[in-house]
């Protein structure tokens, strides 16, 4: 797609990589080939996903770092696996500043995708547009995040990313999005519909979103609501702000596969 718009405001992009792992983990340490034995205790974002062992974070910073469309990166991640990110940064020329520390080292304790924006925003004091990506989602080939933000610029509202399941990928394990064709808008997230007849939709969404800087202040507003916000899906948050802005959505003819998750 290509879009006549404005040039880009400036924006930051968060890559979430505070999740616990613990299933994954249990699959890793249960192997017992020890062809995995390596990979026991690394975060499921610093994994090898290529023949040259370049890892699902390396992709997104490539990604990210080669379009340079981004005033700040900063990275989410938890205190148990800080040190792993910490060495990924020095040896990939990433300011090791950036890295937030959730202070969490059990999943019980995790304070969830929603959590780790708000702990962002907050500490790091984010006044700008912000694009959210769930740093251990492997892309497929074809993947471009110009074209993302360009649809970003050229819309008023914020920004949901969706791909197609595939015909026998089940909707019962994923957040669902039903858009307007006409108008690209999104007119209403479910979480994981257990029926056909709950959520018709094949439209799969993301950790991959765009919000306008002057939506920032809609999340802990939300999380003040939440008696137990860790456990809040994102697609809930995005439920609730459809309420309040207008929030647009766009199709990647590219996959998305979500690493060591149901």
């Amino acid at each position: 797609f290509f879009f006549a718009v404005p040039p880009l405001q400036p924006m930051i992009c968060l890559l979430l990589v505070a999740g616990h792992g613990d299933r994954l983990e249990a699959e890793i340490r249960a192997d017992t080939s020890g062809n995995f034995s390596h990979l026991v205790g690394v975060p499921k974002a610093l994994l090898p996903v290529r023949a040259q062992g370049e890892t699902i974070l390396d992709l997104w910073w490539n990604e990210v770092n080669r379009r340079r469309q981004f005033e700040d990166v900063y990275l989410v991640t938890n205190a148990a696996t800080y040190k792993h990110f910490e060495r990924w940064a020095t040896a990939h020329d990433f300011p090791t500043d950036n890295i937030i520390n959730d202070g969490t080292t059990a999943y019980e304790r995790q304070i969830g995708a929603l959590g780790a924006v708000h702990l962002a925003i907050r500490t790091k004091k984010l006044d700008s547009d912000l694009m959210v990506i769930a740093g251990d989602m492997l892309f497929s080939e074809g993947f471009d995040l110009a074209g993302v933000t360009r649809f970003f610029a050229a819309h008023d509202g914020e920004l949901a990313v969706y791909s197609e399941l595939a015909s026998d990928a089940e909707a019962a394990h994923r957040g669902m999005v039903e858009v307007d064709p006409a108008t690209q808008r999104i007119t209403r997230f479910v979480e994981k519909p257990r029926s056909v007849e709950e959520c018709a939709s094949r439209f799969a969404s993301v950790v991959f979103y765009a919000f306008q800087r002057r939506t920032l202040g809609c999340l802990g507003e939300f999380l003040r609501e939440q008696p137990d916000a860790g456990r809040v899906p994102f697609g809930a948050f995005m439920q609730w702000l459809l309420q309040r802005t207008t929030i647009y959505g766009m199709q990647l003819p590219v996959a998305f596969s979500m690493i060591g998750r149901d």
